[in-house]
């Protein structure tokens, strides 16, 4: 009785472990972030989509340290750049607190937001958050680079010590974003 109990326990944490390990964000912020914006004003209806400011709502758990610090991080970065680079158009985050996946449908609804930048998350569906804002036509992204096989449309990983830029074309097009080809054959397309 006693040694199933130990083998569960250790399934359990290695199971968190692998979790934990697949929340993991390979790029640093700052320079995830430009790249993003990048990907973003690449966009062919990147204007209309924006108007005349990009609001990126930064989607966290307050209760789970790793997506606390990501999205205290990407504010920094955003409020050092207000301004996106390619664009004269300023940018403002907004957070976007959620627990679990019953809250998303009311945190989207509670703001307007052009992006949706996805933080780590613990024990929430990446699938429905994927589902809740291609629902209201909102492009997400992400420096998870699993949450783009689970519907985030864009994400950004490391190969060889260098961004990598991920899109997920099913993702994206449920999003009603169209990529230039010239873009899409310098990413690493993810199929789902």
């Amino acid at each position: 009785m006693k040694r199933t109990g130990c083998v569960l326990a250790l399934v359990v944490l290695v199971a968190a472990a692998a979790t934990a390990r697949g929340q993991e964000m390979a790029v640093p912020m700052d320079i995830q972030y430009p790249l993003l914006l990048k990907v973003l004003s690449a966009e062919r209806g990147f204007r209309a989509r924006v108007g005349k400011e990009l609001v990126i709502g930064i989607l966290h758990q307050p209760r789970f340290r790793r997506s606390i610090d990501a999205k205290e991080t990407l504010a920094e970065v955003i409020a050092k750049t207000p301004v996106t680079p390619l664009q004269t158009i300023p940018v403002r985050a907004v957070a976007v607190a959620i627990d679990g996946e019953s809250e998303l449908a009311a945190a989207l609804a509670d703001t307007t937001i052009d992006l949706c930048y996805v933080t780590p998350l613990r024990a929430i569906n990446v699938t429905a958050v994927a589902a809740a804002t291609a629902a209201r036509r909102i492009m997400t992204c992400t420096g998870v680079p699993e949450y783009v096989e689970e519907g985030v449309a864009v994400g950004v990983d490391a190969k060889g010590g260098r961004p990598q830029i991920l899109i997920n074309l099913a993702a994206a097009k449920t999003e009603g974003i169209e990529f230039p080809s010239q873009l899409l054959r310098l990413a690493t397309i993810v199929m789902r």
